[in-house]
């Protein structure tokens, strides 16, 4: 995976013993990469076995949807997600949780 994706990069490996972020902590970091990193971001999913231990270790940041096993079809579903509500906040658009 690590060979098929841009550089530079910041890469960012989906685990379950990731950091647990808020989606308004997403969206803080989205906005800190759109305004000061103009190279991609890529964002590893695992498949049932996880990723490999030395391409999570390459990676800047590992996050988690919690602690639970997700099928990785379903992790890629929530990244989105989460990355389309990160957007959509950077757009002014109001988050119903907001606790800014």
């Amino acid at each position: 995976m690590r060979r098929a994706s841009p550089e530079p990069a910041v890469r960012v490996a989906l685990s379950e013993d990731g950091d647990l972020w808020t989606s308004e902590r997403l969206h803080r970091q989205v906005e800190t990469w759109r305004a000061e990193w103009p190279h991609p971001v890529v964002f590893y999913v695992g498949s049932d076995v996880g990723l490999d231990p030395d391409l999570v270790r390459s990676c800047r940041l590992k996050l988690a949807f919690g602690r639970v096993t997700l099928p990785h079809q379903l992790a890629r579903l929530v990244l989105l997600e989460q990355l389309y509500r990160a957007l959509s906040m950077a757009a002014g658009i109001p988050y119903h949780r907001a606790t800014l």
